[in-house]
């Protein structure tokens, strides 16, 4: 035990000294074992690329490998990068002001253009807080739930899972944890979708600000096809700033066997 702590002691010293974003391991299951090795609640996982950060989440491979623990701790870094990005991206919008004269129309429709990008990509960033919010407190509910079906397994001394289902407050655990477990993949679909939506509007943004630079010199196809392709960037993703709906029908429920078998393993 002392020479693992040895090791993981170096190996965490070692990461001080990589600039944030450059460990680049030779395969995912490397990176799972970096992680493992270092203690994923204690490693600097500013360490681990972005590229590394969405092949450990979005690779069912590779995520089926982590415990619930880890997997939130990767989502709950993932997250914060995002969040800081947009942040920064805000900060740059805001000092970024339309002039009060215009060279001419196709300068004051771009910047007509860059307005309604702002416009919806705060109304996304606002969205992604609340589905991440709900997400947040869906899994805290499981979390609750299998926590107590545990206890009520560890007391009364239940072994298999038919055993289990015959207790009621089990089985409607059971499902209540099937129920959320639906809407949290549903609730990650609109948070993907959403993130897909912003990634377009930084770029069309980004885009837009060029051409601004550029309007004497960009022929007037060229700036007309950004406009149409910014219109069919809003019409696509303003629905996603609307109320938010969550479907359910169709979504496949994980089986309460599955539940149990989640909590015997993983208590």
């Amino acid at each position: 035990m002392m020479a693992l702590l040895a090791i993981a002691a170096a190996v965490v010293l070692l990461l001080s000294l990589i600039p944030a974003g450059t460990l680049m391991a030779e395969s995912d299951d490397e990176v799972l074992a970096l992680i493992r090795l270092i203690g994923i609640d204690k490693s600097d996982l500013k360490n681990l690329s972005d590229e590394e950060l969405n092949r450990l989440l979005d690779d069912k491979s590779n995520s089926e490998k982590l415990s619930d623990e880890e997997y939130r701790l990767l989502l709950n870094e993932r997250n914060r990068r995002f969040q800081e990005e947009n942040i920064n991206i805000l900060r740059r919008a805001q000092g970024y002001s339309s002039p009060k004269v215009y060279k001419n129309e196709k300068q004051e429709e771009l910047w007509e253009k860059l307005s309604d990008i702002n416009e919806l990509y705060l109304k996304l960033w606002s969205k992604l807080v609340d589905v991440t919010s709900l997400h947040q407190r869906f899994q805290e509910g499981n979390e609750n739930l299998m926590q107590e079906i545990y206890e009520i397994k560890k007391e009364n001394k239940i072994k298999t899972y038919e055993e289990a289902v015959k207790v009621p407050r089990i089985r409607k655990n059971f499902l209540l944890i099937q129920r959320r477990t639906a809407y949290m993949e549903k609730v990650e679909q609109i948070g993907m979708r959403i993130i897909d939506g912003m990634e377009e509007l930084v770029y069309l943004k980004r885009k837009t600000q060029d051409d601004i630079e550029l309007v004497g010199v960009l022929g007037e196809e060229e700036i007309d096809g950004l406009v149409q392709n910014i219109n069919q960037a809003l019409e696509k993703y303003m629905p996603d700033a609307g109320e938010l709906v969550i479907d359910v029908e169709g979504v496949e429920l994980k089986s309460t066997e599955e539940i149990w078998k989640d909590i015997v393993k993983n208590k």
